[in-house]
C-alpha cells in the first residue's frame, strides 16, 4: 500500500484496527416548538445497511434513535473512548440543530427544550471534545442536521442563520462532511427534489419514509460505487464528498454541502470492488520499455524500478515487466534490470508481489 494511505483493516482482536460507526438520529420531539422530521430514522437505516455491508463499509454499526440528551451524550462518550490510533470511527448525526443566544450549536434530542439547551441538548463542543480526546486519528463526522422547523416550498427546512459547523468541530485527524454551508438550509426530499439517476433506498418509499437529499446522496454513492471516481476499488472521504456535492446541488441548487478535513493521506470510507478498473502501467512507460532503442529501454528500467518500489498493484506489474527485460537483446538493459530487481528484493524482502493494492474489505466486528 502506498505511503500515507489510511484504510485500517477491521478485526475482532485489538491488535488490529477496528471500523465502528455510531448513527444518531431524532425525528420525534416532546417540545411543541420543535417540529417532527420525516427522514432521520430512515436516513440511519439506509446508511447502516451500506456501512455494515462486508463488501462496502465493513463497519460495526451502532444506532441511537430518538433518545434523550443524557443517553446520546453517554453513547457518544463511549463511542470515542478506549480506541486505538488506527481505528476508523464514523459518527453520523441527523436531527434538528439549534443555537443558543451565544451562538453555541446544539443537536436536538427527544427531550430538548429550546430555552434549556445546555441541559437538554447535545452540545457541539461536547462532540468536539470527545473527538479531540479520542486516540483514533481516523474520525469521520457526517452531519445532516436541521436548524429550524420552518417549512418552505413543500420541503422541511434544516437551518437557522450562520452556524459555522467546521469552526466548532474541526481538529486533528478528522474529516467533517455536512449537509449544507453555514448560511444555508438543508432539505428533506419531496417529489420535486429527487436526485437524478438515483433510485430511492427501498424502492418507491412513501412520503414519510424518504431520506434527506444529503444522506440519500451518501448512500447512493456508497451502494452504487459511483463515488469511486478514480475506479481504484476504494471510496475515500474526498470522493464521497465530491459525489454528494454534485448530486445535492443538482437536486437543489440552494443547498451546498461542505467539507473540512485535516486527515493526512486518504481516509477510506468504503470499498467498491465492482467499479475497480484493472491496474495497468502508464502508457508512456510501456512504450519506453518496448522502444527499439536500447538507451530508451534502459531509462525505462529506472522508471519501472521506482514504480515497483511502491509495493502496490501497479508496482507488481512493473516488477513483472522488469523480469521480462532480463531477456532483452541489450546487455546494458539486462544488467540494469537485474540490478533493479535485486534492489527491489532487498528493499522489500518480505513483499508479496502478487498482493492486491488495497486490503480485502473487512468483515464487521462481532
Amino acid at each position: 500500500m502506498a505511503a500515507g494511505m489510511r484504510s485500517a483493516d477491521s478485526g475482532a482482536g485489538r491488535g488490529k484496527a477496528m471500523r465502528v460507526a455510531l448513527l444518531v438520529a431524532a425525528d420525534r420531539y416532546e417540545a411543541s416548538d420543535l417540529g417532527s422530521l420525516r427522514s432521520p430514522v430512515h436516513d440511519v437505516n439506509a446508511l447502516a445497511t451500506a456501512l455494515s455491508a462486508p463488501d462496502i463499509g465493513g463497519f460495526e454499526v451502532q444506532r441511537v434513535l430518538n433518545r434523550q440528551a443524557h443517553e446520546v451524550n453517554v453513547a457518544i462518550d463511549d463511542f470515542f473512548a478506549d480506541r486505538q490510533p488506527d481505528d476508523v470511527l464514523l459518527l453520523y448525526v441527523s436531527c434538528h440543530g439549534l443555537k443558543d443566544d451565544a451562538g453555541q450549536l446544539y443537536f436536538a434530542t427527544t427531550n430538548t427544550r429550546i430555552n434549556r439547551l445546555g441541559s437538554t441538548g447535545v452540545a457541539s463542543t461536547f462532540v468536539r471534545d470527545r473527538m479531540t480526546h479520542s486516540r483514533s486519528r481516523n474520525i469521520i463526522l457526517l452531519l445532516d442536521c436541521c436548524y429550524s422547523g420552518a417549512f418552505a416550498d413543500a420541503l422541511v427546512r434544516r437551518g437557522d442563520d450562520s452556524v459555522g459547523i467546521n469552526e466548532r468541530l474541526s481538529g486533528t485527524g478528522r474529516a467533517i462532511l455536512s449537509s449544507s454551508s453555514a448560511l444555508e438550509y438543508a432539505f428533506e426530499l419531496d417529489e420535486r427534489h429527487l436526485i437524478k439517476g438515483v433510485t430511492l433506498t427501498g424502492g418507491s418509499l412513501p412520503r414519510e419514509g424518504r431520506p434527506s437529499i444529503f444522506t440519500e446522496a451518501l448512500v447512493a454513492g456508497l451502494t452504487t460505487g459511483e463515488a469511486d471516481h478514480n475506479r481504484d476499488g476504494r471510496i475515500s472521504v474526498d470522493e464521497l464528498y465530491e459525489y454528494a456535492y454534485a448530486k445535492v446541488t443538482e437536486a437543489n441548487p440552494n443547498q451546498t454541502p461542505t467539507k473540512f478535513s485535516d486527515v493526512s493521506g486518504e481516509l477510506i470510507v468504503a470499498w467498491s470492488p465492482a467499479t475497480a478498473k484493472p491496474p495497468e502501467l502508464p502508457d508512456e512507460v510501456v512504450a519506453a520499455a518496448q522502444s527499439p532503442l536500447g538507451r530508451v529501454r534502459a531509462v525505462a528500467v529506472d522508471t519501472l524500478k521506482e514504480l515497483a518500489l511502491t509495493g502496490d498493484e501497479t508496482g507488481r506489474l512493473a516488477y513483472e515487466r522488469l523480469k521480462e527485460l532480463l531477456d532483452d537483446d541489450s546487455r546494458t538493459v539486462i544488467a540494469k534490470a537485474r540490478e533493479a530487481i535485486a534492489q527491489i528484493d532487498r528493499a522489500r524482502p518480505d513483499a508479496d508481489t502478487s498482493a492486491p493494492a488495497w486490503p480485502t474489505p473487512p468483515q464487521p466486528v462481532p
